[in-house]
């Protein structure tokens, strides 16, 4: 199963436009025990932890396919969702991996050189995020590469993401629509963050009432937004997305308030998030 981005190519995250392609070199490009180079896997719970879904588990199978499939990327200079049997460090192992993952590949940059900070540029993607944070999700793998000395394209991950996911149990999760921010979160980034409320993925899409859903703070000053609700656009994701005009100011409470209709049935979900660090009232 293969999902696309409304900005960036399926599934991966490129650091600049034009990827280095070449004659692979003979040189292995060097797997990282993840313990050596951050657990990105730690990163993925913290973020469940603060949106209140249940963390998951490192699958060490599914994350053995993907420190291969990292690998690859790193020796052959190329972000793919695939493996080619021509290219050095090729694995079937790597190929599964490569058909269920998040994908990162990018340039020596200290700002993305731990798993941690790979996995925080993921949730900053709301079709990433969607994944990361997907109710259901209850194994996954990570796999981190360093490329050979002289490539330009230096670091390399992979998230495994979807093989781990329980879609036969989407029917009974009782807390649909799954939200970020959450309900009561704090400490959410003062940015364009994107508000992001969506349904299981094989369910039906939601409508949205345009003229009754709004984005105040909680002393009622209107945020100006506007709204994406179109699957297509977010990789195949039943969602209803907020989108802020302006970096939402600091140390500050936000009310989303959202009307519309899922399957036929109209809701109202309203809710609160942080961009301070105390605790929001009830």
């Amino acid at each position: 199963m293969k999902k696309s981005d409304f900005l960036l190519p399926i599934f991966a995250i490129f650091g600049a436009i034009n990827l280095a392609f070449g004659i692979p070199t003979l040189v292995t490009a060097e797997i990282q025990p993840q313990e050596e180079i951050d657990d990105g896997i730690w990163a993925v719970n913290l973020h469940r932890l603060e949106t209140g879904v249940a963390t998951v588990v490192d699958d060490p199978v599914l994350t053995s396919q993907c420190m291969q499939h990292a690998a690859y990327m790193a020796q052959n200079q190329v972000a793919s969702l695939s493996e080619d049997k021509n290219l050095a460090t090729y694995s079937t192992e790597g190929s599964l991996c490569a058909s269920h993952a998040l994908i990162y590949l990018l340039p020596v940059n200290p700002q993305y050189n731990k798993a941690s900070q790979i996995v925080d540029a993921w949730m900053a993607s709301p079709t990433h995020r969607m994944w990361l944070l997907y109710p259901t999700l209850a194994a996954v793998g990570y796999g981190y590469a360093i490329a050979p000395v002289g490539k330009d394209w230096n670091t390399s991950s992979a998230l495994d993401v979807l093989s781990g996911i329980d879609f036969s149990a989407d029917g009974v999760y009782p807390n649909w629509p799954a939200r970020y921010p959450a309900p009561g979160q704090v400490s959410v980034e003062a940015s364009k963050v994107p508000i992001t409320t969506w349904w299981q993925y094989a369910g039906p899409a939601p409508a949205v009432n345009l003229s009754t859903t709004t984005l105040k703070t909680s002393e009622g000053i209107a945020i100006p937004f506007t709204i994406n609700s179109d699957p297509a656009s977010y990789g195949g994701h039943k969602h209803i997305t907020l989108l802020p005009v302006n970096p939402l100011a600091k140390d500050t409470i936000f009310v989303v308030h959202l009307e519309g209709s899922y399957n036929g049935e109209a809701f109202v979900y309203e809710w609160k998030f942080s961009t301070g660090t105390t605790a929001i009232p009830d």
